[in-house]
């Protein structure tokens, strides 16, 4: 053990004492709940396995025919399991069933999106940065999505 690393590692929750640094964004509400709001970091838990969105959108935009990518969760048949999800750039000569056979060769079956859907942008936020909620608000559940800019296939 090393008290001098560790001390980075705990925060003073007050009127909880002290806590581990997880890398969960959460909040203490006034009656003491504490709530957990999601992730500090673009990692995600999917089928019980921890995945960083980065290294998805890597294994994506490594293809020579995709130019960007965003990857991201949408909710399951239940809410409880969340599904991997990725919007990509790419020109047309791409198929989506060669996209997945290249993500197959390059992540392990758990890490591969459940659906892939082109766009002909990906959308950002007035900072600049990528727009995972608009991305999940207009991901579908089901194993199509509607929509001139959209193709999209599970599995």
């Amino acid at each position: 053990m090393r008290p001098a690393d560790d001390e980075g590692r705990f925060v003073e929750l007050p009127g909880h004492g002290r806590a581990y640094r997880t890398g969960d964004r959460g909040y203490v509400a006034p009656d003491g709940t504490v709530h957990v709001a999601g992730r500090i970091d673009h990692q995600v838990k999917v089928n019980g396995y921890r995945l960083e969105l980065n290294e998805i959108e890597a294994a994506v935009e490594s293809h020579p025919s995709v130019r960007q990518c965003a990857a991201f969760t949408v909710a399951g048949s239940d809410e409880s399991s969340p599904r991997l999800a990725a919007a990509y750039v790419a020109d047309e000569s791409v198929s989506l069933r060669e996209l997945r056979e290249h993500l197959r060769r390059m992540l392990p079956s758990y890490a591969v999106p459940q659906q892939l859907r082109r766009m002909d942008e990906i959308p950002l936020t007035t900072a600049g940065k990528v727009d995972r909620q608009l991305l999940r608000a207009g991901a579908s559940t089901s194993p199509q999505a509607s929509g001139p800019d959209t193709r999209t296939a599970d599995r």
